[in-house]
């Protein structure tokens, strides 16, 4: 099923914009506006006090022109749009102010990274954007969902962007938990996690060197 979003657009210069549900670790659901910012590389730079009531694992901060931005996992929770996922995100005071100049009600900017799964555009009065894209699939490697670091749960293998053990995750498979069960259960998860731990376990069964990516 592929919806759409047309929103008009707001501002004292008029910007686009989308409206992005977001999951924190209790649950709640806030949704937020950011700019829709086609030169912006990053997923999500959000207004700090966002990023902060959002974010479930913080990583390593980088420094670009806005200057030095927290980073870390958030979950974009949009079942609706079929669109339930965790997306890198940086926390920058410089775009919260920025964007609250144009409107009081921007949280931030969206760029690329998220854009790009779907399809965008724009007329003289409104922005748009769909998801999902029909017959495009998904070009993240279950690899990716799956990351080891040393201050992270001891160097265990978990799912990236958690504090999850993949373990965990194959523990409750092994129980009879379905896969509903587990995502009621760590609701930080996705479908796909699920299905990246069963990757991860059939390639150390059968004997497979599982090089990991370098998590952030």
């Amino acid at each position: 099923m592929i919806l759409e979003q047309r929103n008009p657009y707001l501002g004292k210069t008029p910007r686009p914009w989308l409206s992005i549900p977001f999951r924190n670790a209790e649950g709640i659901v806030v949704d937020l506006k950011p700019i829709a910012d086609t030169g912006c590389v990053q997923a999500l730079i959000l207004a700090p006090e966002w990023f902060d009531a959002l974010v479930l694992y913080r990583f390593d901060s980088i420094r670009n022109n806005f200057g030095t931005m927290d980073g870390g996992w958030l979950q974009i929770f949009d079942p609706q749009r079929g669109f339930v996922d965790r997306s890198k995100a940086y926390s920058s005071a410089r775009v919260a102010e920025m964007v609250a100049r144009s409107h009081p009600d921007f949280a931030g900017l969206v760029g690329l990274p998220i854009l790009r799964l779907g399809e965008y555009g724009g007329d003289a009065t409104e922005f748009w954007f769909r998801y999902p894209v029909p017959e495009r699939e998904s070009n993240m490697r279950w690899e990716d969902r799956i990351s080891s670091k040393p201050d992270v749960c001891h160097g265990k293998v978990c799912i990236a962007g958690t504090r999850i053990p993949v373990t965990v995750v194959l523990d409750n498979l092994a129980e009879g938990a379905s896969e509903a069960e587990i995502l009621d259960e760590y609701p930080t998860l996705v479908v796909e996690d699920i299905r990246a731990a069963m990757h991860y376990a059939a390639g150390l069964a059968s004997g497979r060197v599982i090089i990991l990516p370098e998590a952030a």
